[in-house]
């Protein structure tokens, strides 16, 4: 009897035990981040390089994050790509280093402008303008906590136009040495586990045969078609990218995008700044600007031509055989889909001009074109039951979380993709160092990486599907609908909402940031 007692007694010592073990929470101190994008990078500068973070929650050398990054990609090359709009983002890079900041600013051109035209209504005058306005004016004007965020010290505008893998460079040359060596392209995710040594944590599994970890935290940075947003959902990585289940395969919208990148020369005149025009016409729709390629490079010309595909109803198809190339996916904007020069500006100044768009400005840069690109635009459905972090099982607490498109891919048509990632990144930074600062001063147990990574998603998912709907159904009615259905709507609801001032809320609202 007493032997039987003394059984149960143990038993329960045992259960107790290890109740207690596993609702203690480690403090974060390695961390993977798949994927050395705009996103990706953000995220290292905001774990590694921010003062001010480490600052507010008396983060010493000795607790300092430890930062390993891996792409797929075999390299970053600074030619791919097209030009970004970088605002809000800009502004949250300056909280996490004024000095990133800055270098991002000298990599960029002022943007001071937005307008949109359309095809003329009458014979007179080659187009009609819808909106137009002065961005610095329109912020200032706005006041508030808007203006605020978007005007630095120096009362200049924190808004710039950048070619995405300027800003990419710009953002690997400025993060500290020992993070950026642990960069490493070519490497593909294929699985991600729980390590069987004592100290717990989760490996990740490379394409080539290699694993390294293990790893406190995994940040997935890794695009539309993110494996670490597969593993949250269904607990496993496809191997191949393009066969990715549940709500992590990406869907297609049905709006295709060619852009033409011309080069700057030495011999071009520099702007000081630009302002980004969009010209409507019926089915489709052009943008054309100028975009810093890096400090004290030449400026790059970009034109866009944003149409719908002829095989797709928005997302749905309504042929059985698509007369159109495969879509490509839009999160890295890669150059794996770069296409003949020769055929593809014809092609594209010919579809520009079906649609009535003027050729004023898009002409000249499509014919002086070095590269031209054609891609598919592609979407996450934001209505997932599984969230943004899973826990590893059987690794002691390790846990996955997404950042920007592994999270939350938006259709480009707000230009808010590269600035939501930025504002992800600096969110969870912040949610990273309280939840090590919490552990510091309360104990293990009085801690929850869990509780501080769902604060992170609460905080970020309201603003970023606010900008989903937003942008796809911009994207859809500025088309005009298949042959300029709607094409005259669509130029009386913007001139409207330009009037009544809807358009400029509708901006600063997504410009502005909010983490």
């Amino acid at each position: 009897m007493r032997a039987g007692l003394l059984y149960f007694a143990t038993l329960a010592s045992f259960v107790t035990s290890i109740q207690s073990l596993s609702s203690k929470q480690r403090r974060i101190k390695k961390v993977a981040i798949v994927g050395a994008g705009i996103s990706g990078l953000s995220v290292a500068h905001s774990l590694t390089n921010s003062p001010s973070l480490k600052e507010k929650y008396e983060c010493s050398s000795s607790s300092e994050f430890e930062v390993s990054i891996y792409d797929s990609r075999l390299s970053l090359d600074t030619r791919a790509g097209a030009g970004v709009q970088l605002n809000g983002g800009l502004a949250v890079l300056g909280w996490i280093n004024p000095k990133v900041q800055s270098a991002v600013l000298a990599s960029g051109l002022p943007q001071v402008s937005v307008q949109s035209r359309t095809k003329a209504w009458n014979d007179k005058d080659p187009f009609d303008t819808l909106f137009q306005r002065d961005l610095l004016e329109t912020v200032i004007k706005k006041g508030g906590d808007v203006a605020k965020k978007l005007i630095d010290k120096d009362n200049k505008l924190l808004w710039t136009a950048i070619m995405r893998g300027a800003l990419q460079q710009s953002l690997i040359d400025t993060l500290p040495d020992r993070t950026r060596s642990e960069i490493a392209f070519g490497k593909n995710l294929i699985g991600i586990k729980a390590s069987p040594g004592e100290s717990g944590g989760c490996l990740l599994e490379f394409s080539d045969g290699t694993t390294t970890g293990p790893f406190d935290l995994v940040v997935g940075c890794d695009g539309i078609k993110s494996a670490c947003k597969e593993y949250i959902e269904t607990g496993k990585v496809s191997a191949d990218a393009s066969k990715r289940e549940g709500a992590s395969a990406a869907i297609y919208s049905g709006i295709r995008i060619k852009y033409a990148i011309r080069d700057g020369l030495d011999s071009d005149e520099q702007q000081e700044n630009v302002g980004l025009t969009q010209y409507f016409g019926d089915g489709a729709y052009a943008l054309d600007g100028t975009y810093g390629a890096g400090d004290g490079k030449p400026n790059t010309r970009s034109a866009f031509l944003i149409s719908l595909d002829e095989d797709y109803i928005g997302p749905f198809r309504k042929k059985k055989k698509s007369t159109s190339a495969s879509a490509k996916e839009n999160s890295d904007w890669t150059q794996d889909v770069e296409v003949t020069l020769d055929t593809e500006r014809d092609a594209m100044k010919e579809a520009a001009a079906t649609a009535g768009i003027t050729n004023i400005d898009i002409g000249p840069t499509i014919d002086s074109a070095d590269r031209i690109f054609s891609l598919g635009v592609y979407y996450h459905n934001p209505l997932t039951l599984f969230g943004w972090s899973k826990k590893v099982a059987g690794s002691g607490g390790a846990q996955v979380v997404l950042v920007g498109d592994a999270a939350h891919a938006l259709p480009p048509f707000l230009g808010q993709g590269s600035n939501q990632a930025v504002q992800d990144a600096y969110c969870l930074a912040t949610n990273l160092y309280e939840y090590n600062h919490e552990i510091e001063k309360l104990g293990e147990e009085s801690a929850s990486l869990k509780r501080f990574l769902k604060s992170y998603e609460r905080l970020r998912w309201r603003p970023t599907f606010d900008i989903f709907l937003k942008s796809i159904f911009l994207g859809y009615l500025e088309t005009g609908g298949p042959g300029g259905f709607y094409s005259k709507f669509r130029d009386v609801f913007f001139k409207t909402m330009g009037v009544v001032g809807v358009a400029e809320r509708v901006l600063l609202s997504a410009a502005s940031p909010k983490v």
